[in-house]
């Protein structure tokens, strides 16, 4: 947060009103317009997914904090198997660059198909292989849909 000096003896009684208005509104938190008090969410946890009614407790404060709060269990099921499939793909990552070039499973959304992409720059997953046959067998094993799905946010 920055600190703002203001000369107040610059300013016409009016325009100092305003002012204080304007801090203390600038004080006041953001407003969520959902969830509020009692609505119903559903969260994604170890065992699946659960629901909850908002009463703006701990638990429901770090599931929003931590974006693990949905309108529907469609929602949070998607999140859920996204979820899996990052972890999937950092286990099978192994980051290095061996022929100076990123390896990279990349979806080519004119032919709809996921494939290994090479190249020497910025890639835009931090999930880096270390030779097409590595990436291509990251994308034999997770599948190419779920992938699609729940990697590249790809829409039936």
């Amino acid at each position: 947060m920055s600190t703002i000096t203001i000369n107040v003896e610059n300013l016409t009684q009016e325009e100092r009103e305003q002012l204080l208005k304007l801090v203390e509104k600038g004080q006041k938190p953001v407003e969520r317009e959902w969830p509020q008090e009692g609505d119903d969410y559903f969260f994604s946890y170890s065992n699946g997914i659960g629901s909850y009614v908002w009463d703006n407790d701990m638990v429901d404060n770090y599931n929003w904090q931590t974006g693990n709060c949905f309108h529907t269990e469609e929602e949070a099921e998607w999140y859920r198997e996204h979820l899996k499939v990052c972890a999937e793909l950092r286990r099978m990552a192994d980051g290095s660059v061996e022929d100076g070039a990123w390896h990279v499973p990349y979806y080519d959304s004119l032919n709809d198909h996921v494939f290994v992409y090479m190249h020497d720059g910025y890639s835009e997953t931090p999930y880096i292989f270390a030779s097409d046959e590595s990436a291509q067998k990251a994308i034999d094993t997770i599948g190419e849909e779920r992938l699609k799905k729940y990697w590249f946010r790809v829409e039936d």
